[in-house]
């Protein structure tokens, strides 16, 4: 595979997310290993769905690269903002 080659396999991945062959789909995208991280990221934010979005984060956290963690620490932020509570109380609960 090419660095040319990796961003069509994971949009291709990525667009199976959601169809009869999700599973096939998640696990293609995990053995592409931690090289597929940036195209995985981006295709994370240009997707509306939350089912692909949840089995994209999945995704990343099978890389177990510490490349992932800006990516983590962004989606916290997120979540933290969308619920309107601090860290701690989410936490806590």
């Amino acid at each position: 595979m090419t660095k040319i080659q990796l961003p069509e396999m994971v949009k291709n991945n990525t667009n199976q997310l959601l169809g009869d062959h999700a599973g096939d789909a998640w696990h293609s995208l995990v053995e592409l290993g931690p090289a597929a991280l940036p195209h995985v990221i981006r295709d994370f934010e240009a997707q509306s769905s939350s089912s692909a979005k949840v089995a994209l984060i999945r995704v990343v956290s099978e890389y177990r690269t510490k490349d992932a963690l800006p990516f983590f620490a962004n989606l916290l932020r997120w979540l933290m903002a969308k619920s309107g509570k601090p860290l701690s109380m989410a936490l806590s609960q």
